[in-house]
């Protein structure tokens, strides 16, 4: 059980790292490295847990952070308002919506784009959880939800430089 929690642990701080600003980006790093270091495995498994603990509190109170959560719930509304409408169109319409705003919610907060894809992508699922188990294969949605926010942030990226 150990070695498969120290796996997990690791791939979310390595995931963790990877969306840290860029002033921040060699710290995570090197927090990477002492975990690989550790050789004693409760010791790396708590030193993971305490450095994941800190790569998120660094995230999640960036100044970004209160602007993209507000943006998704936005979203969320936006998309399941939509989903209720009996138009012929409708999930034309949700798809793209959750195009777009995945993709501006991606071009916004770079480093938040796998849980911009995560989040807008399981609000419809949610929102027909009701229906039962069939309101899971609308988890599908992850995917283009996903590969929009990693767009957006892609197209951030080339057109916002690094400051130096």
């Amino acid at each position: 059980m150990r070695p498969l929690a120290q796996r997990a642990l690791r791939a979310a701080l390595a995931l963790g790292v990877a969306g840290l600003p860029r002033r921040r980006v060699h710290w995570g790093h090197a927090m990477l490295a002492e975990v690989d270091a550790i050789e004693d495995e409760a010791e790396r498994l708590s030193w993971t847990g305490g450095a994941l603990a800190a790569v998120l509190r660094t995230r999640l109170w960036s100044r970004t952070a209160p602007l993209w959560a507000a943006g998704v719930v936005a979203a969320g509304l936006l998309l399941a308002v939509l989903d209720q409408s009996p138009s012929d169109d409708a999930g034309q319409v949700v798809m793209a919506a959750l195009l777009v705003t995945g993709a501006g919610l991606g071009f916004a907060a770079p480093g938040a784009r796998l849980a911009t894809g995560l989040l807008l992508g399981s609000v419809i699922a949610v929102a027909h959880a009701s229906a039962g188990l069939g309101a899971l294969t609308l988890l599908v949605l992850i995917v283009p939800a996903t590969v929009a926010a990693a767009a957006g942030g892609a197209v951030r990226r080339r057109l916002v430089r690094p400051r130096r």
